[in-house]
């Protein structure tokens, strides 16, 4: 199992906390409001891990822009 991963040049990042049982994305957060948004995807599966953390993220980016 693919423990982290980079989407979109590295704008996104995936990871697996050691000892969890889900994959979490990290990205800096656009509007201004904090340094980083971190959410759980709630996946252990690396592919739908992939694809949740690109909607999040296309989701935020549209938000802000």
């Amino acid at each position: 199992m693919a423990n982290q991963g980079t989407l979109f040049s590295g704008e996104v990042t995936l990871y697996f906390h050691d000892g969890g049982d889900r994959y979490y994305c990290r990205f800096k957060d656009r509007s201004g409001k904090g340094a980083y948004i971190k959410k759980s995807l709630r996946t252990r599966d690396f592919t739908e891990a992939v694809a949740r953390a690109k909607d999040l993220y296309l989701k935020h980016v549209a938000l802000v822009e």
